[in-house]
Protein backbone atom coordinates (compact mmCIF):
# COMPACT_ATOMS: atom_id res chain seq x y z
CA UNK A 1 0.00 0.00 0.00
CA UNK A 2 1.14 3.53 -0.91
CA UNK A 3 0.13 6.71 0.90
CA UNK A 4 2.94 9.36 -0.43
CA UNK A 5 3.35 12.43 1.58
CA UNK A 6 1.89 14.47 -0.40
CA UNK A 7 -1.76 13.11 0.13
CA UNK A 8 -2.04 14.52 3.56
CA UNK A 9 -5.58 14.24 4.94
CA UNK A 10 -7.07 17.66 3.91
CA UNK A 11 -9.00 19.11 7.18
CA UNK A 12 -12.18 22.06 6.81
CA UNK A 13 -9.23 24.60 8.01
CA UNK A 14 -5.91 25.36 7.22
CA UNK A 15 -4.16 24.79 10.49
CA UNK A 16 -0.37 26.25 9.74
CA UNK A 17 1.88 26.32 6.45
CA UNK A 18 5.68 26.30 7.30
CA UNK A 19 8.56 24.57 5.88
CA UNK A 20 8.79 20.58 5.48
CA UNK A 21 10.89 19.65 8.75
CA UNK A 22 13.58 16.16 8.91
CA UNK A 23 13.44 13.50 10.86
CA UNK A 24 16.07 10.52 11.36
CA UNK A 25 16.37 7.23 13.02
CA UNK A 26 17.38 7.50 16.92
CA UNK A 27 20.44 4.60 17.33
CA UNK A 28 24.23 5.45 17.76
CA UNK A 29 25.90 2.11 16.81
CA UNK A 30 25.56 -1.77 17.34
CA UNK A 31 27.44 -2.78 20.58
CA UNK A 32 27.33 -6.05 22.73
CA UNK A 33 24.36 -7.64 24.34
CA UNK A 34 23.03 -6.89 28.18
CA UNK A 35 21.07 -8.46 30.28
CA UNK A 36 17.80 -6.10 30.98
CA UNK A 37 14.56 -8.14 32.25
CA UNK A 38 15.97 -7.47 35.69
CA UNK A 39 16.37 -3.60 35.25
CA UNK A 40 12.82 -3.59 34.06
CA UNK A 41 11.72 -5.89 36.61
CA UNK A 42 9.92 -8.25 34.26
CA UNK A 43 9.46 -11.64 35.80
CA UNK A 44 9.13 -14.90 33.92
CA UNK A 45 5.69 -15.18 36.02
CA UNK A 46 5.13 -11.96 34.16
CA UNK A 47 6.17 -13.18 30.75
CA UNK A 48 4.22 -16.23 31.15
CA UNK A 49 1.06 -14.04 32.04
CA UNK A 50 1.02 -10.89 29.72
CA UNK A 51 2.08 -11.19 25.99
CA UNK A 52 0.51 -7.75 24.89
CA UNK A 53 -2.33 -9.64 23.21
CA UNK A 54 -5.12 -8.09 21.62
CA UNK A 55 -3.29 -4.88 21.47
CA UNK A 56 -2.40 -3.01 18.11
CA UNK A 57 0.93 -1.05 17.96
CA UNK A 58 1.59 1.04 14.88
CA UNK A 59 5.93 1.18 14.75
CA UNK A 60 6.56 4.75 12.12
CA UNK A 61 10.09 3.83 11.22
CA UNK A 62 12.11 2.61 8.60
CA UNK A 63 9.68 -0.81 7.61
CA UNK A 64 10.28 -4.35 8.89
CA UNK A 65 11.47 -7.39 7.62
CA UNK A 66 8.28 -9.31 7.75
CA UNK A 67 10.28 -12.57 6.66
CA UNK A 68 12.40 -12.53 9.85
CA UNK A 69 11.71 -15.92 11.60
CA UNK A 70 10.61 -14.28 15.03
CA UNK A 71 8.26 -11.58 13.62
CA UNK A 72 5.14 -11.36 12.88
CA UNK A 73 3.67 -8.56 11.45
CA UNK A 74 0.17 -7.84 10.84
CA UNK A 75 0.19 -5.29 8.24
CA UNK A 76 2.46 -2.56 5.99
CA UNK A 77 2.21 0.21 4.51
CA UNK A 78 4.35 2.75 3.26
CA UNK A 79 4.34 6.73 3.12
CA UNK A 80 7.24 7.26 0.65
CA UNK A 81 6.62 7.89 -3.04
CA UNK A 82 6.91 4.11 -3.46
CA UNK A 83 5.09 0.90 -3.38
CA UNK A 84 7.75 -0.75 -1.55
CA UNK A 85 6.72 -1.40 1.91
CA UNK A 86 9.80 -3.85 2.67
CA UNK A 87 12.62 -1.99 5.35
CA UNK A 88 14.98 0.46 3.85
CA UNK A 89 17.57 -0.06 6.70
CA UNK A 90 17.67 -2.57 9.93
CA UNK A 91 16.57 -0.22 12.50
CA UNK A 92 12.87 -0.46 12.25
CA UNK A 93 13.57 -4.16 12.29
CA UNK A 94 15.36 -4.05 16.06
CA UNK A 95 12.92 -2.02 17.21
CA UNK A 96 9.99 -4.27 16.19
CA UNK A 97 12.17 -7.36 17.76
CA UNK A 98 12.43 -5.28 21.34
CA UNK A 99 8.48 -4.74 21.25
CA UNK A 100 7.03 -8.19 20.02
CA UNK A 101 9.56 -10.84 18.52
CA UNK A 102 8.28 -13.98 19.13
CA UNK A 103 10.09 -17.10 20.81
CA UNK A 104 10.90 -19.41 18.13
CA UNK A 105 13.49 -22.56 18.20
CA UNK A 106 16.65 -21.21 18.33
CA UNK A 107 15.77 -18.79 21.02
CA UNK A 108 17.69 -15.69 20.31
CA UNK A 109 14.91 -13.14 21.07
CA UNK A 110 11.62 -12.73 22.86
CA UNK A 111 9.97 -9.79 23.15
CA UNK A 112 8.44 -7.59 25.92
CA UNK A 113 4.62 -8.19 24.28
CA UNK A 114 5.39 -11.15 21.81
CA UNK A 115 1.81 -11.43 20.57
CA UNK A 116 0.92 -7.65 20.10
CA UNK A 117 -0.29 -6.74 16.48
CA UNK A 118 2.36 -4.97 15.12
CA UNK A 119 1.82 -3.04 12.01
CA UNK A 120 4.71 -1.78 10.02
CA UNK A 121 4.81 1.85 8.71
CA UNK A 122 7.22 2.94 6.73
CA UNK A 123 7.94 6.72 7.04
CA UNK A 124 11.92 6.92 6.90
CA UNK A 125 14.33 6.00 3.47
CA UNK A 126 17.24 4.15 3.25
CA UNK A 127 19.18 6.93 4.65
CA UNK A 128 16.87 6.71 8.12
CA UNK A 129 15.68 9.88 7.40
CA UNK A 130 11.73 11.04 7.18
CA UNK A 131 9.63 14.24 6.75
CA UNK A 132 7.33 16.06 8.61
CA UNK A 133 4.52 15.80 6.24
CA UNK A 134 5.03 11.93 5.91
CA UNK A 135 4.78 11.46 9.56
CA UNK A 136 1.38 13.40 9.48
CA UNK A 137 0.02 10.79 7.22
CA UNK A 138 1.28 8.02 9.16
CA UNK A 139 -0.54 9.35 12.27
CA UNK A 140 -3.59 9.72 10.42
CA UNK A 141 -3.79 6.54 9.00
CA UNK A 142 -2.69 5.34 12.94
CA UNK A 143 -5.66 7.15 13.99
CA UNK A 144 -8.25 5.74 10.91
CA UNK A 145 -6.92 2.00 11.90
CA UNK A 146 -7.54 2.51 15.71
CA UNK A 147 -4.06 2.09 16.78
CA UNK A 148 -3.59 1.51 20.59
CA UNK A 149 -0.25 2.69 20.57
CA UNK A 150 1.73 4.96 19.12
CA UNK A 151 5.52 4.05 18.58
CA UNK A 152 8.53 6.18 17.31
CA UNK A 153 11.88 5.67 17.71
CA UNK A 154 12.70 9.18 15.27
CA UNK A 155 13.94 12.37 16.22
CA UNK A 156 13.96 16.06 15.06
CA UNK A 157 15.72 19.12 16.01
CA UNK A 158 12.91 21.58 14.89
CA UNK A 159 9.51 21.94 17.00
CA UNK A 160 6.53 21.94 14.33
CA UNK A 161 3.74 23.43 14.84
CA UNK A 162 1.72 21.11 12.68
CA UNK A 163 3.00 18.03 14.17
CA UNK A 164 2.07 18.88 17.19
CA UNK A 165 -1.29 19.36 16.52
CA UNK A 166 -1.01 15.67 14.55
CA UNK A 167 0.28 13.98 17.71
CA UNK A 168 -1.77 16.18 20.13
CA UNK A 169 -5.02 14.96 17.92
CA UNK A 170 -4.40 11.16 17.98
CA UNK A 171 -3.33 11.29 22.21
CA UNK A 172 -6.89 13.34 22.22
CA UNK A 173 -8.43 10.75 20.74
CA UNK A 174 -7.32 7.62 23.33
CA UNK A 175 -3.69 6.60 21.50
CA UNK A 176 -0.86 6.20 23.24
CA UNK A 177 2.30 7.92 22.09
CA UNK A 178 5.98 6.33 22.93
CA UNK A 179 9.08 7.69 21.55
CA UNK A 180 13.06 7.91 21.64
CA UNK A 181 14.05 10.97 23.90
CA UNK A 182 16.90 11.55 21.41
CA UNK A 183 20.61 11.30 21.47
CA UNK A 184 22.08 14.96 21.92
CA UNK A 185 23.04 13.78 25.37
CA UNK A 186 23.88 17.12 27.26
CA UNK A 187 25.74 18.68 24.12
CA UNK A 188 21.86 21.54 25.07
CA UNK A 189 20.87 22.23 28.00
CA UNK A 190 17.10 21.32 26.66
CA UNK A 191 18.57 18.43 24.15
CA UNK A 192 14.72 16.17 24.34
CA UNK A 193 13.49 16.32 20.49
CA UNK A 194 10.60 16.02 18.40
CA UNK A 195 8.13 14.06 18.33
CA UNK A 196 9.24 13.13 22.23
CA UNK A 197 9.63 16.76 23.33
CA UNK A 198 5.75 17.04 22.61
CA UNK A 199 3.38 17.09 25.64
CA UNK A 200 1.32 14.78 24.54
CA UNK A 201 4.12 12.10 23.96
CA UNK A 202 6.23 9.97 26.59
CA UNK A 203 9.57 10.68 25.94
CA UNK A 204 11.96 7.72 26.44
CA UNK A 205 15.76 8.05 27.48
CA UNK A 206 18.51 5.59 27.83
CA UNK A 207 20.20 3.75 30.83
CA UNK A 208 22.92 1.59 31.17
CA UNK A 209 23.32 -1.59 33.13
CA UNK A 210 24.19 -0.21 36.55
CA UNK A 211 20.82 2.41 35.79
CA UNK A 212 23.20 5.17 34.78
CA UNK A 213 21.79 7.77 32.31
CA UNK A 214 23.54 6.72 28.75
CA UNK A 215 26.02 9.77 27.79
CA UNK A 216 24.23 10.36 24.56
CA UNK A 217 20.79 10.13 26.32
CA UNK A 218 19.19 13.57 25.58
CA UNK A 219 17.88 15.82 28.83
CA UNK A 220 15.38 18.11 29.61
CA UNK A 221 12.03 18.89 31.02
CA UNK A 222 9.68 16.73 28.99
CA UNK A 223 11.78 13.26 29.91
CA UNK A 224 9.54 10.85 31.32
CA UNK A 225 10.76 7.83 31.53
CA UNK A 226 14.10 5.65 31.34
CA UNK A 227 14.47 2.29 30.05
CA UNK A 228 17.50 0.33 28.91
CA UNK A 229 19.29 1.50 25.65
CA UNK A 230 22.82 -0.22 25.57
CA UNK A 231 23.92 -3.15 23.79
CA UNK A 232 20.89 -4.26 23.04
CA UNK A 233 20.29 -7.80 21.07
CA UNK A 234 17.66 -7.73 18.89
CA UNK A 235 16.31 -8.81 15.41
CA UNK A 236 18.05 -7.55 12.60
CA UNK A 237 17.36 -8.45 8.70
CA UNK A 238 17.99 -11.89 6.96
CA UNK A 239 16.81 -13.76 10.02
CA UNK A 240 19.77 -12.40 11.77
CA UNK A 241 20.63 -10.64 15.16
CA UNK A 242 22.71 -7.91 16.34
CA UNK A 243 23.19 -5.30 18.85
CA UNK A 244 22.43 -1.30 18.88
CA UNK A 245 22.71 1.73 21.16
CA UNK A 246 20.48 4.60 21.40
CA UNK A 247 17.35 5.74 22.87
CA UNK A 248 15.59 4.21 19.83
CA UNK A 249 16.10 0.70 21.73
CA UNK A 250 15.11 1.99 25.05
CA UNK A 251 11.70 3.55 23.89
CA UNK A 252 10.40 -0.15 22.86
CA UNK A 253 10.58 -1.62 25.89
CA UNK A 254 8.32 0.99 27.53
CA UNK A 255 5.94 -0.07 24.49
CA UNK A 256 5.97 -3.28 25.45
CA UNK A 257 5.32 -2.96 28.77
CA UNK A 258 2.17 -0.43 27.95
CA UNK A 259 0.71 -3.02 26.12
CA UNK A 260 0.73 -6.04 28.98
CA UNK A 261 -0.68 -2.77 30.86
CA UNK A 262 -3.66 -2.49 28.13
CA UNK A 263 -4.04 -6.31 27.75
CA UNK A 264 -4.25 -6.50 31.72
CA UNK A 265 -7.43 -3.87 31.52
CA UNK A 266 -8.38 -3.22 28.18
CA UNK A 267 -10.90 -0.55 29.58
CA UNK A 268 -7.69 1.53 30.68
CA UNK A 269 -7.31 5.43 28.15
CA UNK A 270 -4.41 6.35 26.91
CA UNK A 271 -3.82 8.91 29.71
CA UNK A 272 -4.65 6.34 32.38
CA UNK A 273 -1.64 4.08 31.41
CA UNK A 274 0.82 6.89 30.73
CA UNK A 275 -0.28 7.98 34.60
CA UNK A 276 0.25 4.08 35.76
CA UNK A 277 4.21 3.85 34.21
CA UNK A 278 4.75 7.08 35.50
CA UNK A 279 3.80 6.62 38.87
CA UNK A 280 5.03 2.93 39.01
CA UNK A 281 8.80 4.07 37.75
CA UNK A 282 11.72 3.51 39.92
CA UNK A 283 13.23 7.14 40.75
CA UNK A 284 16.92 7.04 39.95
CA UNK A 285 18.22 10.59 40.04
CA UNK A 286 17.25 14.26 38.89
CA UNK A 287 13.91 14.43 37.18
CA UNK A 288 16.40 16.82 34.34
CA UNK A 289 18.42 13.81 33.86
CA UNK A 290 16.17 11.06 34.46
CA UNK A 291 12.66 11.90 34.02
CA UNK A 292 10.56 9.79 36.64
CA UNK A 293 12.59 7.21 36.56
CA UNK A 294 13.27 3.39 34.99
CA UNK A 295 10.14 1.99 34.16
CA UNK A 296 8.78 -1.38 36.92
CA UNK A 297 6.64 -3.65 34.77
CA UNK A 298 6.05 -5.89 38.35
CA UNK A 299 4.52 -2.51 40.23
CA UNK A 300 2.90 -1.23 37.04
CA UNK A 301 1.40 -4.53 36.71
CA UNK A 302 0.05 -4.53 39.74
CA UNK A 303 -1.52 -1.00 40.01
CA UNK A 304 -3.30 -1.66 37.02
CA UNK A 305 -6.83 -2.73 38.28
Amino acid sequence: MNNSGNNIKKEETIFSIEKDGDLKSSDVSQTYQSQILNQLNISTKIKTKYTGKGVKIAILDSGIDISHEDLSIKDEVSFLNTEDTSYSTGHGTHVAGIIGAKPTNNGSVEGIAPETDLFSIKILNERDVGKNSILISAIDWCLDNKMDIVHTSISSQKRSKIVNYAVQKAYDKGILLISSAGNQGMYLKESITFPGAYDSVIAVGSVDQNNKRSVFSSVGESLELMAPGENIYSTEPNNSYGQRDGTSMAAPYITGIAALIMEKNPKLTNKEVRKILNETADEIGEPFLYGNGIVNAQKALLQVK
